[in-house]
């Protein structure tokens, strides 16, 4: 059966790489931009199966904060729970599919101690935006060195003139009045 509409929202492809290779200012960044909560990929996957399935505990985390469906299936029926290779994962979102917290509450991740919930009350804490730079630095690209360019050989750039030139005075000739020469 071929689909003429697509029925939902296609996930980026930056997006895509960023929830398998675990790129948390990707996903940040496209939630901050409003990200549809019915984004799928070609095979019915949400975000939040994609970060499942590549064992990205943060980002799950950060997804489900957000408000994604954590009971979407894909085209084959499968669940984010489904998905998860590692039993956190999979406790985080069975935890989160019997009560999900209200808008706005960070999830704690399960773990109980008191390093966790220092992090989250830091981050509760924090009043200074992110800087931009740093945002909108994906993939920690360096940047191109720029290189001089090439001393003038004057043999060379003669060449070039004298080959330009013949190219210029060739004129095609056509030896049919007709189209018959075109099939």
């Amino acid at each position: 059966m071929h689909r003429s509409v697509s029925k939902f929202y296609r996930i980026p492809p930056l997006l895509i790489r960023a929830l398998k290779s675990g790129v948390a200012s990707v996903v940040e960044f496209h939630l901050s931009k409003g990200l549809p909560k019915d984004s799928r990929d070609s095979l019915g996957n949400s975000p939040l199966m994609i970060a499942a399935q590549n064992g990205h505990f943060a980002l799950c985390e950060m997804l489900l904060c957000a408000g994604v469906d954590v009971e979407h299936q894909n085209n084959l029926g499968f669940r984010a729970s489904d998905l998860a290779q590692e039993q956190t994962l999979r406790d985080l979102l069975a935890r989160y599919r019997q009560s999900p917290p209200p808008d706005g509450q960070q999830l704690a991740g399960g773990l109980d101690d008191e390093a966790n919930v220092e992090l989250v009350i830091e981050a509760d804490v924090e009043t200074e935006p992110p800087e931009t730079e740093d945002a909108m630095d994906f993939m920690q690209w360096d940047a191109e060195i720029e290189s001089e360019p090439a001393e003038d050989n004057l043999t060379l750039r003669q060449a070039s003139a004298e080959a330009q030139q013949l190219l210029s005075r060739y004129r095609p000739i056509d030896n049919a009045a007709e189209w018959i020469d075109i099939e």
